[in-house]
């Protein structure tokens, strides 16, 4: 059996290579077959880590999109407030 539980078969051509076209697609010569094999033998078992992985950069993405909105949104506020101090805080600062 293979690292990924498949029985190697092999083809005519690709011994020992069963299922290389569905993980590198078709067309692709044998060095990139084999290439995306290693691949994906290299990252199996760490399927978990990278979903929790990519979980928390959306989260970080995301809670960074919220402030960034709510920072802009008390800018715009305080630049069309009838107060000439939330005015003052908006506008930029002189050189």
């Amino acid at each position: 059996r293979s690292a990924f539980g498949a029985t190697p078969q092999g083809t005519a051509g690709n011994p020992g290579q069963a299922g290389c076209a569905a993980v590198a697609g078709p067309g692709r010569s044998q060095a990139s077959r084999v290439a995306a094999i290693q691949v994906w033998a290299m990252l199996h078992g760490y399927t978990l880590s990278l979903l929790e992985g990519a979980a928390l950069t959306l989260a970080v993405a995301l809670a960074s999109l919220a402030i960034a909105l709510a920072l802009g949104a008390a800018g715009a506020v305080a630049k069309l407030s009838r107060s000439r101090a939330a005015r003052g805080t908006a506008r930029p600062t002189p050189r």
